[in-house]
């Protein structure tokens, strides 16, 4: 494995910064030409709410870290956000017209919009400067609109009769609030009578007007969320509230609490007359409740607090859709399984990569707000769990089950997680207060690991993470090598400054005269051909180098514009080339440091920062941008010319959506092939777990079809079919319905 840290810090989730580690050795096939290339993910959002287009519930809107529309029943999503922003720290709420196609309207901090072409194209139609929190719209008569405002402290409600064109304050009987505003978190219509509504005001209560809101009366006194009206009998009203549901028989008059469980969300199936809090169903009209947490949920999600909307699909009620702070799941059975929908919800910023040396279809992609997994070497990913901020990660070098991960939370503290399933439970297994500077195998015996910490120093685990001993080192290690060839020779660079090296084990340690300034970061690296040449890339000074072990060490800066450097990556199919990282973008060696280049592509006129570069197969870099969400892709940077037909059939093989899609119970694959090859074509779970090989054989060049049927016990839901020729490996989704 390579570390390649990232030369600039990052703010997350609070005032912590990090410099971050960055892993990533992956098998890829070439291309003729390098160019970057946004890459499919991962993907993930913090969303709010969810709407459905009036005419055609295949279109459907969600809300939040960005503003997305799906035209597939929420297998793909796009971002339709309007050019004016909505704010920092917002809370977006969407809502389309009940009536009318392509007409949808959209609120956050600084304006409530309007769109009539599905979101394409926007307009303000009032409230700048003022914060939306909720958008209610007559169903029978779609020019009557209510909006709710967290803004003033008497300026909770706004109704417009003409559409949006006008707007009148309708706060009567809603008390001025001691708080400096108000927040109109709810507003519901009842659907049988247009001039019943109820409002939910936080910090002031529940409210019902009868004249159109003209006038409000007081119901409960209580913070809520969310108001719900049941269709087949409108005097039953619910309430998300602080502490529970509760629920009115008498129209608002009394209320009883009929779950303890605090939700964000509240959904009634009219057809069934089930209710959804959070991820709790009831059947009974809340007498017993149900979690519909499964497995595919990350663990946080099995709270009701961890789902900010769900909605019922309007055409078939067994389709229930959910917004977390991760993105939107979806369920066909009525909440008993899920499967994410990530895919467009591009608001992920990555901070690091890692593959599994034992298995390269393994990458774990780590950023702010969470953990992503791909099982098809970066083509599809899933999304795992929430973390603070996980700055290290690393793969057991012979289990790409067991994965070690620094979860690094807002208020210092860090946590060691281990997991053995692939990313489906963790444990903790170190704690810190401030955080840990890196973990690392011992490349002699994939068993032993090392960490450091502020308080303990290094530290040393014998039994794969499970218990840890202290081990003698200089003080605040930042950076760790092992020598793969000369048992106990380790080399250390400290943010106390300078280099050190021991040859028994931590025993003893000697300084390599390589003095830095504190807190300056130091990190090492063997060159692949010769331990005895090491590379220190030293942030704030630049590229040193030695070629006797460390003891005596070269200034390496020639070309180089600046030296707020990252990390290194030595070439191992080419002694000498190097790869840096720094503030200005990548640089090139081929000489060993003596000289450096500027790395371009053909199209790269903006800086990229990599997260790592696939030195072992054909290139591929993936990298950042500063400050921006996704992950970036160089086809390689290894243009041969004398590969160039070679490169030109993978770029030719073809694998195609199947169709039909969604499907049941039979669909068709087709793929070509430009030359002969082994072929397998297999089929995978959104987990990643292989399902069926459908192909698994050598093939001449031509176009070939595989039916596949979906019996066999298979379940509705969406999968994955991968082909793989060569280095060429692709793969869709289909979507079976039962």
């Amino acid at each position: 494995m390579f570390n390649f840290y990232l030369p600039f810090k990052k703010n997350i989730k609070g005032n912590k910064s990090f410099f971050f580690l960055l892993l990533l050795i992956i098998a890829t096939p070439s291309f003729v030409t390098a160019q970057w290339k946004i890459a499919n993910g991962p993907y993930e959002a913090t969303l709010f709410n969810i709407s459905f287009d009036a005419q055609n519930p295949n279109v459907l809107y969600t809300a939040g870290d960005g503003v997305f529309r799906s035209t597939n029943s929420g297998e793909t999503w796009i971002t339709i956000k309007p050019d004016t922003a909505l704010g920092s720290n917002s809370e977006p709420v969407i809502k389309a017209d009940p009536k009318h196609a392509g007409i949808v309207f959209l609120g956050g901090p600084g304006a409530l919009f309007k769109s009539t072409d599905y979101g394409d194209n926007w307009k303000v139609i009032g409230f700048e400067k003022r914060r939306v929190t909720s958008i209610e719209i007559d169903q029978v008569n779609h020019e009557i609109i209510y909006v709710g405002l967290k803004n003033s402290s008497d300026d909770a409600i706004w109704k417009s009769t003409d559409g949006g064109t006008t707007w009148e304050k309708k706060t009567n009987g809603i008390p001025v609030s001691t708080f400096p505003f108000q927040n109109c978190k709810s507003i519901k219509v009842n659907p049988l009578n247009q001039n019943s509504l109820y409002a939910a005001v936080f910090s002031e209560g529940i409210f019902k007007s009868i004249d159109g809101g003209n006038n409000w009366t007081f119901l409960l006194s209580v913070n809520t969320q969310e108001i719900e009206i049941l269709g087949w009998d409108t005097t039953i009203v619910l309430a998300a509230v602080a502490g529970g549901i509760e629920k009115s028989t008498d129209a608002g008059l009394t209320w009883k609490l009929i779950s303890n469980e605090s939700a964000n969300c509240l959904e009634v199936d009219s057809i069934s007359k089930a209710f959804y809090a959070g991820i709790n169903k009831s059947t009974d009209e809340g007498n017993t409740w149900i979690s519909l947490g499964n497995s595919v949920l990350p663990e946080s999600f099995h709270l009701p607090m961890g789902v900010y909307d769900i909605k019922i699909d309007p055409n078939n009620n067994n389709i229930l859709y959910l917004a977390t702070y991760a993105g939107i799941y979806k369920s066909f059975d009525k909440g008993l399984s899920w499967q994410q929908s990530f895919d467009g919800l591009n608001r992920f910023y990555v901070f690091n990569l890692a593959i599994s040396p034992s298995n390269s279809s393994i990458i774990y992609a780590t950023g702010r707000g969470g953990i992503h997994k791909s099982t098809d070497g970066g083509l599809t990913w899933i999304y795992l769990r929430e973390v603070s901020a996980a700055t290290n990660i690393t793969i057991d070098p012979t289990n790409s089950e067991i994965v070690y991960l620094e979860d690094a939370s807002p208020f210092m503290e860090s946590y060691l997680l281990k997991t053995t399933d692939g990313g489906k439970n963790w444990e903790t297994k170190l704690f810190t207060s401030t955080s840990f500077g890196f973990i690392k195998f011992d490349p002699q015996n994939s068993s032993i690991l090392y960490t450091s910490t502020e308080e303990n120093g290094l530290m040393k685990s014998s039994d794969r993470g499970e218990t840890w001993e202290k081990i003698n080192a200089p003080p605040r290690p930042y950076n760790f090598l092992v020598s793969k060839e000369k048992n106990g020779v380790f080399y250390i660079s400290s943010y106390n400054g300078g280099i050190y090296k021991s040859t028994d084990a931590g025993l003893n340690w000697d300084s390599l005269g390589l003095a830095f300034d504190n807190y300056s970061r130091s990190l090492l690296y063997f060159a692949p051909e010769n331990e005895n040449i090491i590379y220190a890339s030293i942030y704030g000074r630049g590229v040193f180098k030695t070629t006797d072990g460390g003891t005596n060490w070269e200034l390496k800066n020639n070309g180089l514009v600046d030296t707020l450097i990252g990390g290194i990556i030595p070439d191992p199919k080419q002694i000498g080339r190097l790869f840096l990282n720094t503030l200005s973008g990548l640089y090139i060696s081929t000489n060993g440091g003596d000289e450096w280049n500027k790395f371009h592509s053909e199209d790269m006129p903006d800086i990229y920062y990599p997260l790592g570069i696939d030195t072992t197969g054909n290139g591929k870099i993936f990298a950042v941008r500063n400050n921006e969400p996704g992950i970036y892709v160089l086809d390689s940077i290894y243009l041969d010319p004398s590969n160039i037909e070679e490169n030109i059939s993978l770029i030719n093989f073809t694998l195609y959506q199947n169709y039909p899609n969604p499907f049941n119970p039979t669909t068709t694959i087709n793929y070509q092939l430009p030359k002969s090859g082994k072929v397998t074509l297999k089929l995978f779970d959104m987990l990643g777990n292989e399902i069926r090989t459908l192909v698994n054989e050598q093939k001449e060049m031509g176009n070939y079809s595989v039916q596949f049927s979906g019996g066999g016990g298979l379940a509705s839901g969406m999968y994955v079919y991968q082909l793989r020729i060569y280095d060429y490996v692709s793969a869709k989704k289909m979507l079976l319905l039962k």
